[in-house]
């Protein structure tokens, strides 16, 4: 806008001075976000939902002024460890168990609040509820001497196996306990009072899939994965 305005030089006569005035204005905007646990906003962390003004220079030099309307939801990632019974702390959510130990691959069938390890190892869960899907820490569970021992001399074999699988003793045991679980932990048998240096499961009724022998010889545990294929 062009603003022309007369006054008086010094010799008596008109000096007439333009003035070229620009009016810039404020600008605003507003911006919608939904994500889980924080959110980084030109270097401002939130930390709960809401709705929060920033106020900025444009590029014309002015205020910029951005609302954001936040909605935060969360995920509690801790874990109850019972031995080697993992709870994870949050509820009614979807859950994979990890074996970080293996590059966090997904544990096959491992997808309740509540998982049975399978012994030794390192174990996270992802957590899905809502918009939030995030990993845990990994935690580790640790064998007793005694179970290492027995880990170290029992033997299941083949494994792979089809309809039978033998499980060979280090020496002849005296009333020894043998019990077949999912992997959830459900006990699909469980046998007793067993004598010898050998014992033969039956397992050609079982669907494939993976599973763990938990042999108890005088107090002394080991589990060890069995893998169910169709031969």
């Amino acid at each position: 806008m062009l603003s022309p305005n007369a006054l008086t030089n010094a010799g008596g006569c008109d000096s007439i001075v333009t003035v070229n005035l620009t009016i810039n204005s404020t600008t605003s905007s507003v911006l919608f976000i939904s994500t889980c646990n924080k959110y980084t906003l030109n270097g401002v962390t939130y930390y709960y939902p809401g709705k929060y003004k920033q106020v900025r220079r444009n590029h014309r030099g002015c205020d910029s002024i951005l609302t954001l309307v936040l909605n935060l939801d969360s995920v509690d990632l801790d874990i109850y460890r019972n031995g080697r019974i993992f709870t994870s702390k949050q509820a009614a959510a979807s859950y994979q168990w990890l074996d970080c130990s293996n590059n966090m691959s997904p544990v096959e069938g491992a997808t309740k609040q509540t998982f049975i390890t399978p012994g030794t190892g390192s174990y996270a869960v992802f957590v899905s509820k809502g918009i939030c899907n995030e990993n845990s820490y990994c935690y580790e569970v640790e064998a007793t001497g005694l179970e290492s021992k027995v880990t170290e001399s029992v033997t299941l074999y083949p494994n792979p196996a089809g309809n039978l699988v033998s499980i060979s003793f280090p020496d002849r045991v005296e009333n020894a306990s043998v019990r077949l679980e999912g992997m959830m932990g459900q006990v699909i048998l469980d046998r007793t009072g067993i004598s010898g240096d050998m014992y033969t499961l039956e397992i050609d009724a079982m669907p494939s899939g993976v599973y763990f022998v938990e042999v108890n010889i005088n107090g002394s545990v080991t589990r060890q994965k069995l893998i169910k294929g169709n031969y």
